[in-house]
């Protein structure tokens, strides 16, 4: 069905704010109805939707996704000046222009006003630097439920790789672009004893280790589960390729509605679109077929907050979560949906270097003008520094303090495996030309893997996600990153040429002692920013814990995946994760999603 006459037919609906369910039975309407709503065509919702259209053909399915084309495998038509060939979402090296710059502003999810959270075909995997870090099997074997420990996703992790192109050289000539700053930190890693190991797979790897970067590419173009996957079923203008599946962009989902018979079970859904959609005065409602269902594919932030605006939540924390003068009451009551929000977190460092072996020069993506030469060599073979995504260089190291020796006298939980990343852009902080990025700058990031802080997701009056307070929030993950920051600083003392220029001891905080704990602690809680810039307490967009699969009471039933409470809604992101990985994410979200999927296979076939 084409967007125009889907509008027509379910326009019909639409009668001022979202359809109560006490009047949902009474509605009569030509809209069509589905057997899967799938919300969010992020990784998680690609995935899925790919493999559902592919195995039922017989099932008819709606994926709605709050933004439009992306990659111009799926339509895109966002190109940058030097290139019709590929848009700034296929381009590795354009990663560094879009979250947070004026060139991504129309794909931000407005509703997560503290982070970027992207729109568009592909969600996150089309905004970030596309790390491929497998998460070591202690993550799952130490939090996760069982049917979800390591030995049940290592086959999924396996099945994502062979539809990927994973690598750490991803221009086509393959070489290593701006690898002046990975020289330079890599030979100080080496000095003090890590090993440089293949990190697109965690675990077993030691106690300190380091790599070029992962990533997934394809041909000197952004890869992942919109080129692998997604392409598959929607074709190069944004349309469905498959009979049995509509794709809606420009389509914000508002509510969950449910009927007044069955208050668990979910009649459909109301949307509503989105700049350049065609307007809607009001929200729009597409009905569920009987024995329909729901997958919430919006991510860690949006699937809890769909949630959270249907009635579905924790009854004890309501007036918690609505405590700015707006109010949902909850019908169906789940004790895990936004309970325990958690994200990565890092502090930054930054250095000018002064020698000439190796050489190097700073690298700023948004130059086109300085880049001129590099920008004609991507267009002609997808090679050079713009086939190359932002960090250079990834460090995992454990360390321990205070906290973690007292606890390991009596636990093994938190035994010697790396807690810290370090990564390395090949440019500085603030803006370009600035003090602290110039010529010959490089920043590097001290980013805790497993941070404890947790918080409640909270909704404010205009229904907007308020900024969680879990950075620097935790006792032991201010030690923990305290002593990462300065075990970072006193390690690159050992290259002369490296001149701290941001961080305690440099330019920017003379007063402070990087050899006294005190004094980097004072770093690590700020003020952020500092004259301009943010250097700490930085969140990652690494989100999770708002849906957790688990078998205690609330979140997601770790055998269906269905929402505790509800008869036929379905989570299959990020929100699923109990606990932060020790990693980047992308590559376990595209794993559970596979095994989703054939979690949902498998009652589909017998439903």
């Amino acid at each position: 069905m084409r967007r125009r006459d889907f509008l027509k037919k379910t326009s019909l609906l639409a009668a001022g704010a979202v359809i109560p369910s006490s009047v949902h039975a009474a509605l009569s309407s030509p809209a069509k109805a589905y057997d899967i709503i799938i919300t969010g065509a992020g990784p998680a919702g690609s995935i899925v939707a790919t493999r559902l259209v592919e195995r039922f053909p017989s099932k008819s399915i709606l994926l709605i996704e709050a933004g439009g084309p992306t990659s111009i495998d799926v339509g895109g038509k966002d190109f940058p000046p030097y290139d019709t060939q590929a848009t700034i979402f296929d381009v590795p090296g354009e990663y560094q222009n879009i979250p947070f710059q004026p060139k991504g502003e129309p794909y931000r999810q407005k509703e997560t006003p503290f982070t970027y959270q992207g729109m568009g075909y592909g969600g996150n995997s089309q905004f970030n630097g596309m790390l491929f870090q497998a998460a070591p099997p202690f993550d799952f074997d130490e939090s996760w439920p069982r049917g979800w420990k390591y030995r049940d996703l290592r086959r999924y992790f396996e099945r994502v790789r062979s539809e990927m192109h994973v690598s750490n050289t991803p221009s086509t000539d393959s070489l290593l672009y701006n690898a002046g700053a990975a020289t330079i930190v890599q030979n100080i890693y080496k000095a003090h004893r890590f090993i440089e190991v293949d990190t697109s797979t965690l675990g077993g790897l030691g106690e300190r280790y380091f790599s070029a970067p992962y990533v997934v590419s394809h041909q000197g173009l952004r890869g992942g589960p919109v080129r692998s996957l997604l392409s598959s079923i929607v074709d190069t203008g944004g349309q469905s390729k498959a009979a049995n599946l509509d794709v809606l962009g420009f389509s914000k989902v508002q509510r969950i509605v449910f009927g007044s018979a069955q208050r668990q079970e979910a009649a459909g859904i109301t949307y509503l679109p989105q700049p350049p959609a065609v307007p809607a005065s009001a929200p729009i409602f597409v009905p569920l077929a009987p024995e329909g269902r729901i997958i919430l594919a919006a991510g860690a932030l949006m699937s809890p907050r769909l949630l959270l605006l249907s009635g579905v939540g924790p009854f004890h924390l309501h007036d918690q979560i609505f405590d700015d003068g707006f109010s949902v009451p909850f019908h169906i009551s789940n004790p895990g949906i936004g309970a325990r929000l958690f994200d990565h977190m890092a502090t930054s460092v930054t250095y000018e270097y002064t020698g000439s072996t190796p050489p190097f020069q700073a690298y700023h993506y948004s130059d086109y003008a300085a880049n001129a030469a590099d920008l004609d060599q991507y267009v002609a073979t997808r090679s050079g520094p713009y086939a190359q995504y932002g960090p250079v260089s990834v460090m995992h190291e454990y360390l321990s303090t205070r906290w973690l020796e007292r606890e390991q006298i009596f636990s093994t939980r938190w035994m010697r495996q790396p807690n810290i990343e370090v990564f390395v852009n090949p440019f500085g902080v603030g803006e370009p030309g600035g003090p602290y990025n110039g010529p010959r700058t490089l920043s590097a990031y001290a980013m805790l893997l497993r941070p404890r802080a947790t918080a409640l997701m909270k909704i404010d009056k205009d229904s907007f996600v308020k900024a969680p307070p879990i950075y620097l929030m935790n006792t032991h993950d201010v030690d923990l990153l305290t002593k990462a920051v300065q075990r970072l600083i006193l390690m690159f003392r050992d290259n002369p040429d490296l001149e701290l220029i941001f961080g305690p001891g440099g330019r920017s905080h003379p007063h402070l002692n990087p050899e006294r704990f005190r004094d980097v602690k004072e770093y690590v809680l700020g003020p952020n920013p500092h004259e301009g810039v943010y250097y700490t307490g930085l969140g990652i967009n690494h989100w999770g814990g708002t849906c957790p699969l688990q078998h205690e009471p609330g979140g997601a039933d770790p055998a269906t995946l269905q929402v505790k409470g509800t008869r036929n809604i379905y989570v299959v992101d990020a929100s699923l994760h109990p606990a932060p990985l020790s990693g980047h994410p992308m590559a376990t979200i595209m794993a559970v999603a596979e095994k989703a999927s054939d979690v949902l296979s498998r009652q589909l076939a017998t439903s």
